[in-house]
């Protein structure tokens, strides 16, 4: 429970900071908000390692902790170290929700300090959990990006409605599409890598199917595709509008890339 509470801090205080981080002002707080949540998740991790005594990676739920917990503090050094606003692709969203993500699964507190699923299962599960998070930030991003449209047409028609006046403000949603363009980027990665680790533990005749070849090489163009849009986010390259047509345009290829394979999947 100790580190249940303590992983449910953190959390929250990167949740804070991206709320602070989304705002005209309060940069300043958005990075102690940051800093705050990275000592309380490293405690928790600190809290784990004494109590069992051994790092903290051996369950899936740890494992991604502990990837989040670096996440987040390559994401507060930079953002430091280079006095960048904490918005865009250097918002601790991503890191709020990958944090808090353990805390909705049952087996999260019987797991904690036990050994474990064997490493496959474990490194599987975790692969595919990462893997799902990652298609539904492109497919949060791909929804701002869509009412960024909406909203910046009917601002340019000078037409009301309630559509115009629900919709958040355009600033507003060009921040949170990017913020789930990072999330995205930083999941798929850790999911890959978990992926390649887990091809080498399991039997050969199952890593060489035709259907790993082809899960791998659909994995491979989205994830070249979300890198291209981190890149232009982070370097200013994409805003605005141009911003919110290449978010759809990425969910779109995430659907054309992804449904073909789960359902080749389905069919075998």
């Amino acid at each position: 429970m100790i580190f249940a509470a303590l992983i449910f801090v953190s959390g929250a205080l990167y949740g804070l900071s991206a709320f602070f981080g989304a705002g005209k002002s309060g940069g300043g707080k958005s990075l102690g908000a940051a800093a705050a949540g990275l000592l309380v998740q490293a405690a928790a991790l600190a809290w784990l390692g004494a109590r069992y005594g051994r790092f903290p990676t051996g369950t899936p739920y740890e494992l991604l902790e502990v990837a989040v917990w670096f996440f987040a503090l390559i994401q507060a050094g930079v953002a430091a170290a280079f006095k960048l606003r904490f918005t865009g692709v250097f918002s601790m969203l991503p890191a709020c929700l990958l944090t808090l993500l353990p805390l909705g699964c049952p087996a999260f507190l019987e797991s904690v300090g036990g050994a474990g699923a064997p490493a496959s299962a474990s490194v599987a599960g975790l692969h595919a959990m990462l893997a799902l998070a990652s298609y539904a930030f492109v497919a949060a991003s791909a929804c701002f990006g869509l009412l960024y449209i909406f909203q910046r047409r009917r601002l340019r028609e000078k037409s009301g409605g309630l559509f115009a006046r629900l919709c958040l403000p355009l600033e507003t949603l060009e921040r949170l599409g990017a913020m789930c363009v990072g999330g995205s980027v930083f999941a798929m990665l850790i999911s890959g890598g978990l992926g390649f680790y887990a091809a080498s533990v399991i039997p050969p005749e199952t890593a060489s199917s035709l259907a790993a070849h082809v899960k791998f090489g659909a994995a491979a163009v989205l994830f070249c595709a979300q890198c291209a849009l981190f890149a232009m986010c982070a370097l200013g390259r994409a805003k605005g509008a141009r911003l919110a047509r290449l978010e759809v345009a990425l969910g779109l290829l995430a659907l054309a890339v992804i449904a073909p394979v789960e359902i080749f999947n389905l069919s075998r």
